[in-house]
């Protein structure tokens, strides 16, 4: 499990690619950019939960998390899409 909180988050292109470990991941973070395929193939990755004011993510960011059920999203501004 991954659990982060503060003030400004960036997860770099490809930061946890293949990382079969994790399973859950919780941030908790005001300003959140997630570059692409930073959790590309984490087969294990069940839950992704976000809560914070913005939250950004890039194309295939999680593309091939085959085991993903819940995406939650709690932001007021929400920007999916290429980065």
């Amino acid at each position: 499990q991954l659990t982060i909180n503060g003030n400004i988050l960036s997860i770099k292109y490809g930061a946890f690619y293949c990382c079969k470990n994790l399973s859950k991941c919780l941030l908790n973070v005001n300003n959140c950019t997630i570059s692409g395929e930073s959790f590309f193939n984490c087969t294990s990755l069940t839950n992704f939960t976000f809560t914070g004011i913005n939250f950004y993510t890039s194309f295939y960011s999680f593309m091939s998390c085959t085991s993903l059920k819940k995406l939650f999203i709690n932001a007021n501004d929400i920007d999916i899409g290429y980065r």
